[in-house]
C-alpha cells in the first residue's frame, strides 16, 4: 500500500470483490484523519483546556517532550494550534494523516 500512495492518483479498494472506497488517495485519507497530532515542547507538562484537546500519549525525546493530542471540537488546525500556543511553547506541531493501509482496515472492518 505504500508503493501506491507514492505512485497513484486515484484508487479503488476492493474487499471481496466488491468496492468499499475509491476516489483521490490524498483526499481519502484527508476524509479519514482523526484529529490527531504529534506535538513537541522544551517542558514536561502540557496545559490543555480538556473540552478541546485530549492528551493520548507522551514521552521524552532527548531534552524535549513529546505529546500525542487529539481536537475534541474538530475545529481547524490553525485554531487548535493557536489555542495550544495560549499556554504552551510549541516546538513542533504535525497531524497524523492515516496511510492507505490504515484506511483500507478501517474501511473493510466497518462493515
Amino acid at each position: 500500500m505504500a508503493s501506491v500512495e507514492e505512485i497513484c492518483d486515484e484508487i479503488a479498494l476492493i474487499d471481496r470483490s466488491k468496492v468499499v472506497l475509491s476516489g483521490n488517495v490524498a483526499e481519502i485519507r484527508s476524509r479519514h484523519k482523526k484529529h490527531i497530532f504529534k506535538l513537541q515542547t522544551e517542558k514536561e507538562e502540557l496545559s490543555v483546556d480538556p473540552a478541546y484537546c485530549e492528551i493520548l500519549e507522551e514521552g521524552k525525546h532527548f531534552h524535549n517532550y513529546w505529546f500525542r493530542v487529539r481536537n475534541l471540537q474538530n475545529i481547524s488546525n490553525s485554531a487548535f494550534l493557536s489555542l495550544l500556543l495560549q499556554k504552551n511553547e510549541i516546538l513542533s506541531f504535525e497531524e497524523e494523516i492515516p496511510s492507505m493501509n490504515d484506511v483500507f482496515i478501517q474501511a473493510v472492518t466497518k462493515k
